[in-house]
C-alpha cells in the first residue's frame, strides 16, 4: 500500500514533477525548429499556457533557454550547451573517431571535424585544427545545418527513404549563403549526387570561402551515427579532391574500426 502523502513529502513530489517538466520541455524544444515560436512549443508541449511561461521562465534564468533577439522566437541556452560539451568529451564515438581525425589531418591538412545529430541540426563534438595560420572559426559544441553543410548532406543521404522523410520534415532550408540549397526538390537532387559521387560537399553554402567534404559514419545496423568532414579555404583548394580529401575520411574512419557510407555502390 502506498503511504498517504504528508506535508514533508508534497513538496518534494511537486517540486520532482516540475523538475521532469521542465525536462520534457527542453526535450521537446530541441525537436521543434529553433528559434521556436511559443503557440508551437506550447502545441508541441500540450502543457497550459501559465505552465509554460513559469518553466521557460525559469530554464532562461539559468540559461538553459534563451530568447532569440531577432525573431523572437526560443532557443537551446549556452549552459545546456556546455552540459552537452561535458558529455561529449566522454562519449565513446569522440574517443573512438579523434585518432582518426588526427589523421584525416596529417593526411590532408586541414581542420577535420566530427559531429552528431540533433533534430534538424548537426553538432560538433570534436575538431582537429590544421597546422595552417588559417583556419576555420568553428568550435566544439557548435552547431551547422544539415542543408548546408557537408556533415549535414552526408548524414542525410546515409539514411533510409523514410528516415530521411522524418528528417526533412524539421529542416528550415533558410539561405545560409547565395549557394545553399533551399527547397526539398533541390535538396534531394544534391543527395543523390553525394550518393553517386560517394561523399559530400559543401561548396561555400555554409560559409563563404570555405569548401568542406564529408562522409558518414555509420553503426552497426548500417544506419548513420554521425559525420566527418574536412574543411579547406577555397584558395588552398586542391584539383583531385577525392583523393586528397574523401579518401582519407574512409581509410582513416574505416582504420579505425568505424565505417562510413558504402557508395558509390
Amino acid at each position: 500500500m502506498t503511504a498517504p502523502e504528508t506535508s514533508d513529502t508534497a513538496p518534494a513530489a511537486r517540486g520532482a514533477a516540475t523538475f521532469i517538466k521542465g525536462l520534457r520541455l527542453l526535450q521537446t524544444l530541441a525537436e521543434l525548429h529553433q528559434p521556436a515560436r511559443l503557440k508551437d512549443i506550447q502545441q508541441a508541449s500540450g502543457l497550459p499556457r501559465a505552465t509554460l511561461y513559469r518553466l521557460l521562465g525559469a530554464l532562461e534564468s539559468e540559461r538553459f533557454v534563451i530568447r532569440d533577439p531577432q525573431h523572437g522566437g526560443y532557443l537551446l541556452g549556452p549552459e545546456l550547451t556546455r552540459l552537452g560539451y561535458k558529455s561529449w568529451a566522454q562519449h565513446d564515438l569522440r574517443h573512438s573517431a579523434h585518432d582518426a581525425l588526427v589523421a584525416i589531418r596529417e593526411a590532408t591538412g586541414e581542420t577535420v571535424h566530427l559531429a552528431v545529430p540533433r533534430g534538424g541540426v548537426m553538432i560538433y563534438i570534436d575538431k582537429v585544427e590544421s597546422r595552417e595560420s588559417v583556419r576555420m572559426a568553428s568550435t566544439v559544441g557548435m552547431q551547422v545545418n544539415m542543408h548546408s553543410s557537408a556533415v549535414g548532406k552526408a548524414f542525410l543521404a546515409a539514411l533510409d527513404d523514410d528516415a530521411l522523410a522524418r528528417y526533412t520534415e524539421e529542416l528550415s532550408l533558410e539561405p545560409v549563403t547565395a549557394d545553399t540549397v533551399t527547397t526539398i526538390a533541390a535538396l534531394h537532387e544534391a543527395l543523390a549526387a553525394v550518393r553517386e559521387r560517394g561523399y559530400a560537399i559543401d561548396a561555400e553554402e555554409n560559409e563563404l570561402g570555405i569548401v568542406c567534404f564529408g562522409r558518414a559514419i555509420c553503426g552497426p545496423d548500417g544506419r548513420p551515427m554521425a559525420s566527418v568532414s574536412v574543411s579547406v579555404p577555397k584558395y588552398r583548394l586542391a584539383e583531385d579532391t577525392l583523393t586528397r580529401y574523401a579518401e582519407p575520411i574512409r581509410a582513416a574512419c574505416e582504420a579505425a574500426g568505424l565505417p562510413t557510407s558504402p557508395w558509390p555502390q
